[in-house]
């Protein structure tokens, strides 16, 4: 390394500005070169800095700690919007469409003279389905939300679709299964559903 680069950077190093890699550079450089040793001698021999001066040199300082704020809050933001992509690719958070979800419906009666509706919702199996249930009153507001599978999940073991059923004695009109969909809603009327299937 040149005489020339090193002395540029030995008032820094002196005041031990200098990053760890430039620290060995000069001191390697200041083994090998006496007149450089020379130089530095005289810097730390001279009297210290009057206090005005001193204030000049606090924001270089301050740049190694800034430097690693902002290393800091790079990572956390990094790690917040990793979290925020898994949410939406695994959990969910934009409804289905209409068109890749198949509705399978069942309607019978249990042993116990009940009526039963199921709804057996599936789709794509390169994606799992999920849900998000409100119960009214009467019936249920379901929405079907597509993800991609988790690459810890097991495909055999999963299920690319669930089940939503109610058992009654009698379906009324205000009975309904209300489906959201990213492109709109369906709406299933559990007491017409019956009837068709000769329950009610």
């Amino acid at each position: 390394m040149k005489c020339e680069v090193i002395r540029d950077l030995l008032p820094l190093y002196a005041e031990k500005l200098t990053s760890p890699e430039s620290d060995a550079l000069v001191e390697a450089h200041l083994q090998s070169c006496a007149d450089c040793r020379k130089v530095l001698e005289g810097m730390q021999q001279s009297e210290p800095l009057p206090a005005a001066e001193e204030r000049n040199i606090q924001p270089l300082k301050k740049i190694r700690r800034t430097g690693w704020m902002k290393a800091i809050w790079g990572f956390a933001g990094g790690i917040v919007l990793l979290t925020g992509l898994f949410y939406v690719l695994f959990v969910g958070v934009i409804p289905a469409k209409q068109s890749d979800v198949n509705i399978g419906i069942t309607a019978k009666r249990a042993e116990d003279g009940m009526m039963l509706v199921e709804f057996d919702f599936t789709g794509n199996p390169a994606f799992a389905l999920h849900r998000r249930t409100a119960y009214p009153e009467q019936g249920a507001e379901v929405t079907v939300y597509q993800t991609l599978r988790s690459p810890v999940e097991d495909a055999e073991t999963i299920q690319n679709g669930f089940l939503q059923g109610w058992s009654k004695a009698e379906f009324t009109d205000d009975d309904t299964l209300i489906v959201h969909f990213r492109d709109g809603d369906v709406v299933y009327h559990l007491k017409d559903i019956a009837e068709e299937a000769g329950l009610q």
